[in-house]
């Protein structure tokens, strides 16, 4: 818990940048938080409810974080809540972002009434909360949808989740999330000091792929925002990074409905790979863009799963951090927002009476909604999940910031391309350099599409609350927020009607006993090569009570020390995608829902790669239990185990005209899924690429060298390697980089031993390869 903040002061300054004025000193700071979603939540992003039909899967275990979806059973990577605080000239302006689907004004709300409550930091009018669009975190923070009447014999609390495709409202849920954004907010308040700031465009062409047909009549095929926008903070004294935040659109969907793992998906995954790529802390921060019909090109070599959000990640942050060099930073910042919240309502929307339901709808399909065929006739409309009276959304939450010549516009949804370049261009006529649409921001209305797009169909049509007109009634609306901007005053909020706030008021979830006290089940073995899994096992504490912390531990000269990536980021399963994490229940809450106590199993599994440096290494254990009723901390070590080099490399070789080529293959790591039927995009194994330049079956050494000779017959052979052009995702022998021997004339045949061709890192060939 951070120390209580004194509440913010309430002095307005005048800044500018566009008026000509001059700006103020800008202080900023950034901090990130864990969120405490447990293994069990349920996710959120795919209709997975048998109340619709939607198939259940047939060993769910069930949770007490889980309704009327299924409840997870692993995490692939530890989702978390990152925010930064900026000061200048008075104005304060925090812009926070959470692992979730996306954000709702409850969730929003919450996060300012806890701040006040924790922090004593008065965030009304100054809160840009948003979501990274992963499909693959927890939900259960939505309690402001429509009702659809043909759910009418359902509970309002399961007819609002499955309109937005979210499990039922949990309180407690959304406490959590809430209560990590104002820690991070926190974090990033204690930490502020003089900073400089700067930012950059440019463009990301292969991370992103266009999934949306209906619309290629309008934009044509592969119609998408490209955009990459990256925004460089550091501190003003030592020029140290202090945050890197990138805008650019892209869904998080790599893990599919049956997925079972919690993830930060491929927006995370750059995040990791920004971060990994310096040397001293950072907090790297994705800021979602015009995602409404972007998916994440993560297959260009094959990839899947995680490895393709690893794909993802490693070529949107070369991308980044090749904009992030060349930034110029100023430590003077024109700083203001204005956040507005603006009904909805069918007359307000321009509809004429009987062209669309009074109260919203959505599941509004077409008969003939194929590819690129045009608009239909909206009075062919069928919207099947129309919203009893009075159970519609009846506002929405927008917001303009203003970053010297860069705005920011934010949209409470999932703003199409055409959208967000509308916004865009209405920001440079306004005077701004550039701007960038936020989607899943401060609300959520579903996606935003312009009324030609909207009435071309397809599945985005069918997850919207007001129709084909609602786009440009929002995009009107940010205009007005612009504008506002503009005339100076640094507004609040303010609600346009009641909002039904939640009752807060909640009992817990009762974590329960261990029937087994905190102890290592199974162990690693005792000596693991590299590019192999490593499994450990413990018995632990209740979900409820948290995820155990499992590090990875290296023997030095001075005893152990967490093995650290970059220097500073720890090698843990709260802390990145380097140990997936497994929890089992015995027995199962679906078993026993009443059960006082369980068996709690906990397993991570450790791939180490081609260049981990070989020694001993060690798990490192903290978490907490229960016994009697009583929670206590526990510790646990794994025993020691060797890390060696690979011995399982394979050989491709080729004798032509007295020449040799071999190419030297890492062994395939491909993702390995779960094999029970409705689970069968949950990643059990497999999470880790080699190099995801290559496609996991065929990743070749780059750099390596020969140990030991060759034998042609009875002579021995000299072999070298060539750093041949390695470009393509496959060559024959020869064709790229790779060993080359020169053999003795007549020689039939030749033996490559065991171990004798290598990588940089000692990695090798197994077995004895021969060619005649």
């Amino acid at each position: 818990m951070f120390r209580r903040i004194a509440p913010l002061s309430l002095l307005l300054v005048v800044a500018c940048g566009t008026d000509g004025g001059p700006a103020a000193q800008l202080r900023a700071g950034a901090g990130s938080s864990l969120l405490p979603i447990p293994i069990g939540h349920s996710h959120a992003g795919y209709l997975q409810s048998d109340v619709i039909g939607a198939p259940q899967p047939p060993d769910d275990p069930g949770s007490p974080f889980a309704d009327i979806f299924p409840a997870t059973r692993a995490q692939q990577s530890p989702p978390r809540a990152k925010a930064v605080f900026l000061e200048s000239g008075g104005r304060q302006v925090v812009l926070a972002q959470l692992d979730v689907i996306f954000v709702t004004a409850a969730l929003t709300s919450r996060v300012e009434a806890l701040a006040a409550a924790r922090l004593g930091l008065d965030l009304g009018g100054k809160l840009l909360l948003h979501a990274t669009h992963t499909h693959a975190s927890a939900g259960r923070f939505s309690q402001q949808s429509i009702r659809p009447t043909m759910l009418a014999a359902e509970p309002p609390a399961q007819r609002e989740a499955l309109a937005h495709g979210i499990d039922t409202f949990s309180a407690e849920s959304t406490d959590r999330l809430a209560g990590a954004v104002v820690e991070a907010i926190g974090a990033a308040y204690e930490s502020m000091r003089p900073a400089r700031f700067g930012w950059a465009k440019g463009v990301d062409e292969s991370a992103s792929r266009d999934r949306r047909c209906q619309d290629d009549w309008i934009g044509g095929k592969g119609d998408r925002d490209t955009t990459l926008t990256v925004l460089r903070l550091d501190d003003a004294v030592n020029g140290a990074p202090i945050a890197v935040l990138f805008h650019y659109a892209l869904h998080g969907t790599l893990y599919d409905h049956d997925s079972r793992a919690l993830s930060v998906d491929a927006p995370g995954h750059v995040e990791y790979a920004v971060e990994r790529r310096f040397e001293q802390p950072v907090v790297a921060i994705y800021l979602q863009g015009a995602a409404a019909a972007v998916s994440p090109n993560g297959d260009v070599a094959d990839h899947r799963g995680s490895q393709a959000m690893e794909r993802i990640g490693e070529d949107l942050a070369a991308s980044i951090l090749a904009l992030y060099e060349g930034i110029e930073t100023t430590p003077s910042l024109d700083l203001a927002l204005v956040t507005r919240r603006v009904p909805l309502d069918a007359d307000r929307l321009g509809y004429d009476d009987g062209a669309f339901p009074r109260d919203g709808a959505m599941l509004c399909h077409f008969l003939d909604s194929g590819c690129g065929t045009g608009p239909k006739d909206p009075a062919a409309l069928d919207c099947l999940g129309r919203a009893e009276p009075g159970g519609g959304k009846y506002e929405t939450w927008l917001g303009a910031l203003r970053l010297g010549d860069l705005a920011v516009l934010t949209l409470p949804g999932e703003p199409s391309a055409a959208v967000g370049r509308v916004l865009a261009e209405a920001a440079k006529e306004a005077g701004y350099a550039h701007a960038i649409p936020l989607g899943y921001s401060l609300d959520h209305d579903g996606y935003i599409l312009f009324g030609d797009d909207w009435l071309s169909g397809g599945s985005e049509t069918n997850i919207t609350f007001w129709g084909w007109r609602y786009a440009d009634y929002v995009v009107e609306q940010s205009r007005i927020t612009l504008q506002r901007l503009q005339a100076g005053p640094f507004l609040r909020s303010e609600a346009v009607r009641p909002v039904r706030d939640p009752d807060w008021r909640y009992e817990p979830v009762v974590a329960t006993d261990s029937t087994t006290a905190p102890a290592v089940a199974e162990e690693p073995a005792a000596v693991a090569e590299r590019l192999t899994e490593i499994a450990f096992s413990f018995h632990g504490g209740d979900p409820a009570l948290g995820t155990p912390e499992v590090t990875l531990e290296r023997r030095g000269d001075g005893g152990w020390e967490p093995l650290r990536i970059g220097g500073w980021i720890p090698v843990s399963n709260l802390r990145g995608p380097e140990l997936p994490t497994f929890y089992t229940a015995e027995p199962s809450y679906r078993e026993a829902p009443a059960a006082t106590s369980r068996g709690h199993r906990w397993r991570v599994i450790y791939e180490p790669p081609r260049d981990l440096p070989v020694g001993s290494y060690r798990f490192h254990v903290r978490g907490s239990a229960q016994g009697g009723g009583v929670v206590a901390p526990f510790a646990l070590r794994s025993r020691p185990f060797a890390v060696v080099p690979s011995s399982r490399m394979r050989v491709e070789g080729a004798v032509a005209n007295g020449l040799l080529r071999a190419t030297l293959l890492y062994p395939v790591r491909e993702p390995v899924y779960a094999a029970e039927r409705r689970n069968d995009g949950w990643q059990i194994g497999g999470f880790r690429a080699v190099d995801t330049s290559f496609p996991p079956d065929f990743v070749p050494v780059l750099a390596g060298e020969a140990h030991g000779p060759l034998r042609a017959g009875d002579v021995q052979v000299e072999v070298r390697f060539d750093a041949l052009d390695g470009a393509a995702l496959r060559f024959a022998p020869g064709e790229g980089p790779g060993f080359r021997a020169l053999l003795p004339a007549g020689a039939d045949g030749v033996v490559v031993p065991a171990g004798a061709l290598r990588d940089r890192w000692g990695n090798r060939n197994g077995e004895a390869f021969a060619l005649p």
